[in-house]
């Protein structure tokens, strides 16, 4: 919904346990103007590189997306960073959708905002997560009157999400099944 919420921390791991435990081929696409990946690229010899098997495409645009999106992966892991008016349709075309949410209230809005102009529908077509230490359990339903109702799964903390241990792997394999 914001920067700084742990996107693109997610993202990695996501990227990292396709590779690992499910043994596919992911390319991660930076679709935001953060550029917060580009310090992996250890070979600085072009703008996509290799880390750790995984494919990363920093500083993606929505024009390069879709020719990107026909390359030969088994899944695109795409890091939005904050959706916004143009992001909003890309976004609402993956397979699976996540929001990382801010609860603290001085966000909430950010999350109203979001439910409202994704469609009357979106609480079934995306998987809402909480940064860590904001819900006590590891699925909560809200009961703020703005957003009532509202499943929200706990993201664990990652403290590094290129070393994923057990404790993390039933977590990103509920996230990323498709339902």
């Amino acid at each position: 919904m914001h920067r700084g919420i742990g996107v693109t921390t997610l993202c990695i791991a996501i990227s990292n346990f396709l590779i690992n435990k499910q043994f596919s081929s992911v390319a991660y696409l930076e679709v935001n103007s953060t550029n917060e990946i580009h310090n992996l690229n250890t070979t600085n010899t072009c703008n996509n590189f290799k880390y750790l098997g995984i494919h990363f495409y920093p500083a993606v645009t929505l024009d390069t997306l879709p020719e990107l999106l026909q390359m030969k992966y088994n899944y695109f892991v795409l890091d939005f960073g904050v959706t916004n008016q143009y992001t909003k349709l890309d976004f609402l075309q993956c397979d699976t959708k996540l929001a990382i949410c801010d609860l603290s209230s001085w966000h909430q809005d950010n999350l109203v905002d979001f439910i409202a102009n994704y469609s009357n529908n979106i609480r079934g077509n995306v998987i809402f997560l909480g940064n860590p230490g904001e819900i006590n359990q590891s699925c909560s339903t809200l009961k703020s009157s703005r957003v009532s109702g509202l499943k929200m799964l706990r993201i664990p903390f990652f403290e590094n999400p290129f070393h994923l241990t057990s404790q993390y792997f039933g977590f990103l394999k509920k996230i990323i099944e498709r339902n």
